[in-house]
């Protein structure tokens, strides 16, 4: 498939694989668009749910085998949160066929929670400008509302001229929580001026997704910890694990933190890490950043750390080098 974009996003990795006419309708008055403003903040909403809504009623009009449906996905919809690789291509398929019984339930759903979505945007944007002190001067997020694979996996994408993407499946189930963590990531691209998309070494993934986690309990409390985490996919088990192997996991994921290859970025985001646990990077950047809150650093200084220093900065935090300066 053609028009394959980047992101770093929310869990099992947040990546996107977008079919080029989808790319191509981001400035396309076909798709609704509105915006919504909140002080300094602005978030251009592009609602791409009903692109879903008529993909869907193609699909169900007449009987169809599951590969003829693929085919009319791939051609009419093709967005889903996978990374951008033949592995992205099956999983996306896996999980549409996997998924496909449920959205008979959710499409007479979908208005209200696109809805929702929609207030929830420029608050929660102000919000965690705020946090990250770049709140003083316009921002602008683009916001793409689309329908995933209930799979809890909203991603921020590349920057388009110069404005971050932010993706998010309506039938998220803690979509405040999901806003907020994607949101995150589209402001630290901002304020660091970050390019890396799935390239991205390890320890710059690592440390933007510790940022991401902590960030959205910071401005979004009152959620179990699991929400803001892959618990939220793998239940709570996942986070007591996480907490009780820190150590183990943080020893097996240093000598990766300069990797860019795809295959290791799957490893740590999609599969089991060196200890077995699932999202072990995840892991890793919710243990190491709240380490780095609790002993001096703030979220202004994180996301100010230059994206070239990224993975070394993650090597002296595992280390215990890193020391907040005066």
């Amino acid at each position: 498939m053609s028009g394959i974009s980047t992101s770093v996003g929310r869990f099992r990795g947040g990546f996107i694989l977008v079919a080029a006419a989808l790319i191509a309708g981001s400035s396309n008055p076909a798709f609704a668009q509105t915006r919504a403003v909140d002080g300094t903040v602005r978030v251009q909403v592009d609602d791409r749910v009903a692109k879903f809504v008529s993909f869907y009623r193609e699909a169900t009009a007449t009987p169809l085998s599951a590969d003829d449906r693929w085919v009319i996905w791939q051609r009419d919809y093709g967005l889903a949160a996978v990374p951008p690789t033949a592995f992205g291509q099956t999983l996306a398929r896996k999980q549409l066929d996997a998924v496909w019984d449920r959205y008979a339930a959710l499409i007479t759903k979908l208005p209200a929670l696109t809805a929702q979505a929609q207030s929830l945007a420029a608050p929660t944007l102000r919000a965690v400008a705020a946090l990250f002190g770049a709140d003083a001067d316009p921002l602008a997020v683009n916001l793409t509302l689309f329908v995933g694979q209930f799979d809890n996996n909203a991603f921020a994408g590349a920057m388009v001229h110069d404005v971050p993407t932010v993706y998010l499946p309506v039938e998220m189930t803690d979509p405040d929580v999901a806003l907020a963590h994607e949101f995150a990531h589209a402001v630290h691209r901002h304020v660091a001026h970050l390019a890396n998309g799935y390239v991205a070494p390890i320890g710059e993934t690592l440390l933007m997704e510790g940022i991401a986690m902590h960030a959205a309990q910071q401005v979004r409390p009152g959620h179990e910890a699991t929400a803001y985490t892959p618990g939220t996919v793998y239940g709570s088990a996942w986070l007591t694990t996480c907490e009780g192997s820190a150590d183990a996991i943080l020893t097996g994921i240093a000598p990766h933190l300069d990797s860019t290859n795809p295959e290791t970025t799957a490893k740590f985001t999609y599969e089991k890490g060196t200890t077995g646990l699932n999202d072990e990077l995840y892991c890793a950047g919710w243990v190491l950043v709240e380490h780095l809150l609790t002993h001096g650093y703030t979220y202004q200084q994180l996301v100010r750390v230059p994206e070239a220093k990224l993975p070394a900065f993650a090597r002296g935090a595992i280390k215990g080098l890193e020391r907040p300066r005066a």
